[in-house]
């Protein structure tokens, strides 16, 4: 089966802002993590949070079947911030049924 990258470009692309807004928790982690406001259960939930956009991140770039599941969980996650998230869900979420995304990670065939 051939396949044009070109439609996962928009994906790739989210995937590379997941892995840059991770970057920067990595980063805000270690400013912040002597402070006295950075409690433990906060330190917990943030890198927890940080993790997730890393690994959805990498999943997306690599096109691993797990990155399209996290990418989904990740999308129904931003359904609840209401409006904007709701409606870039959406629109990921057509754009990913319209061009048939699910077998770019699932049928690793002839890329163009």
């Amino acid at each position: 089966m051939i396949f044009d990258l070109t439609k996962f470009k928009p994906i790739q692309t989210f995937g590379i802002s997941l892995l840059f807004i991770g970057a920067a928790g990595v980063f805000i982690y270690f400013l912040m993590h002597n402070s006295p406001n950075f409690v433990s259960p906060f330190k917990v939930f943030f890198i927890c949070m940080v993790a997730w956009h890393l690994l959805t991140g990498v999943g997306i770039i690599i096109r691993k079947i797990w990155g399209f599941y996290l990418l989904k969980f990740y999308l129904y996650i931003l359904m609840l911030g209401f409006p904007i998230g709701t409606k870039t869900a959406k629109k990921m979420f057509k754009y990913m049924e319209e061009n048939q995304i699910k077998d770019l990670f699932f049928n690793r065939g002839i890329l163009l």
